[in-house]
């Protein structure tokens, strides 16, 4: 079943306009989420798909919280070997996720970061939505100060 709602969604992606490093993005994590069984040297295809999701942020710019999900998705791939939960899946479907997000296949209110409610709504360059989300995670009061202001 999952195999054939990732066959739809990358044939989807291909016919699409999306860029070539997404397409390819797609096609190698599309290739570890059909697999029955994941092991650790499966994962490094899933290095390959995250190799050009990176490059597609580099020519377009990231998504609000993308690298952040990026990191946690790496951290999953690292602790595979040590724990007995299947993180490399987890991983994969995380990985999938953003591109699907990044190719405008999910819809906008759930591809939709808490980071760009911020961002849009009071704070007017991504310089100041930075610093202020930052603030949000050092200490949440002074952050909640900064955007009264």
């Amino acid at each position: 079943m999952l195999a054939g709602a990732v066959a739809v969604v990358l044939a989807v992606l291909w016919r699409s306009k999306a860029s070539f490093n997404l397409k390819a993005a797609a096609l190698a994590a599309a290739t570890v989420l059909v697999v029955p069984y994941i092991f650790l040297y499966d994962l490094v295809i899933l290095a390959v798909s995250m190799a050009f999701l990176l490059r597609a942020c580099a020519e377009a710019g990231p998504t609000p919280g993308e690298m952040r999900v990026l990191a946690i998705a790496s951290l999953l791939i690292i602790i595979f070997p040590l724990v007995k939960v299947p993180t490399g899946l987890a991983a994969a479907l995380v990985v999938a996720f953003l591109i699907i997000r990044r190719a405008g296949l999910v819809p906008e209110r759930l591809g939709s970061w808490p980071a760009r409610a911020y961002a849009s709504r009071s704070l007017r360059s991504h310089a100041s939505a930075a610093t202020h989300l930052a603030m949000l995670l050092i200490h949440p009061a002074v952050g909640k100060r900064r955007q009264e202001r």
